[in-house]
């Protein structure tokens, strides 16, 4: 926002091509999604907790 408001040119957007998806399906297991890859179990939504927890802390 700050390049548009000053007239500068903006950056070019190039969104992540390789991305993890995990979606929690309760009963503490995920769905994680991985380059075409589906995996869904128990280690997936442990997985997904250390990430979010991780991401938490960096805020706090």
């Amino acid at each position: 926002m700050e390049r548009y408001l000053s007239g500068r040119r903006l950056k070019k957007y190039s969104p992540q091509s390789k991305y993890l998806s995990i979606l929690s399906t309760g009963e503490g297991e995920a769905l994680l999604l991985y380059r075409g890859i589906s995996v869904h179990g128990k280690w997936c939504w442990r997985l997904k907790q250390v990430i979010d927890s991780s991401f938490v802390r960096k805020y706090k």
